[in-house]
C-alpha cells in the first residue's frame, strides 16, 4: 500500500468516526436536529492551508456527513491554518470572530450565520 493511499484510508476512517460522533450527539438534541433541516443540501468546505487538507460538511436532512472530496462547489468555504481555525473556535467575541482569526471566508456568509445560531442553542442532554 502506498503512503498516499494509507493516508487517504486513515483520513476516511477519522472522518467516519467524527461524523458518527457528531450525529450520535445530535440525536440527544432533537431541537438542533430540527434546526439542521433548514441547511439541507448546503455544503461547508473547511480548507486547512498548512498542511493542505480539506473537509466538506454536507448537511443532509437532520444530520451531517463529512467528506474528504466533493466535486461540486461548496456554498461556503473557510480557509486558514490550524492556528487560525483554533483562534476562530476559541474567540469569545462572535461579532468579530472571523475577522480577528485570520480565517478567510469565501461564498455565502448566511450559512455561517445559521450555523452560529444553531450552535448557540445547542443543548445536548447526555
Amino acid at each position: 500500500m502506498s503512503p498516499l493511499s494509507s493516508e487517504s484510508t486513515l483520513k476516511a476512517g477519522l472522518l467516519m468516526a467524527l461524523e458518527s460522533a457528531v450525529n450520535n450527539s445530535l440525536a440527544y438534541d432533537p431541537a438542533t436536529q430540527q434546526s439542521l433541516l433548514a441547511l439541507d443540501g448546503k455544503v461547508l468546505h473547511l480548507a486547512c492551508t498548512m498542511p493542505a487538507q480539506s473537509v466538506y460538511v454536507l448537511f443532509v436532512g437532520n444530520h451531517v456527513e463529512l467528506w474528504s472530496l466533493f466535486e461540486s462547489a461548496a456554498d461556503t468555504t473557510l480557509s486558514g491554518t490550524p492556528s487560525e481555525f483554533l483562534a476562530l473556535w476559541r474567540t469569545r467575541n462572535k461579532i468579530t470572530a472571523l475577522t480577528d482569526s485570520g480565517v478567510t471566508l469565501t461564498g455565502d456568509s448566511t450559512l455561517l450565520q445559521q450555523l452560529q445560531k444553531i450552535s448557540a442553542s445547542l443543548d445536548i442532554d447526555w
